[in-house]
C-alpha cells in the first residue's frame, strides 16, 4: 500500500513490453505488422517503474529479445 497526500493505493502494477511497428518503408512492402506482447511484468503498486526496468531488460536479454536500439521502456 502506498500513501499519497490524501490517497492510498493498493493493488498491482503491470508493465507490458511489445514489439515496435515496422518502419514506413517496410509497411509499404508488406503491410502493417501487428504489435505483439513480448513480456509481462507485475509488481505491487508501490514499486516505481525505474526499479522494474532492469529486470524487464534482463528477461528480454535472456530470451534474445532485446531491442535493436535504445528506446524508452517507460513511455
Amino acid at each position: 500500500m502506498a500513501k499519497g497526500e490524501e490517497a492510498f493505493w493498493m493493488g498491482y502494477k503491470v508493465r507490458l513490453t511489445e514489439t515496435r511497428r515496422a518502419s514506413s518503408e517496410a509497411v509499404k512492402e508488406s503491410g502493417p505488422a501487428p504489435s505483439l506482447i513480448t513480456d509481462v511484468h507485475t509488481t505491487e503498486v508501490t514499486v516505481v517503474d525505474v526499479k522494474a526496468t532492469a529486470s524487464v531488460q534482463q528477461r528480454l536479454a535472456d530470451h534474445d529479445s532485446r531491442p535493436s536500439s535504445t528506446t524508452s521502456m517507460l513511455s
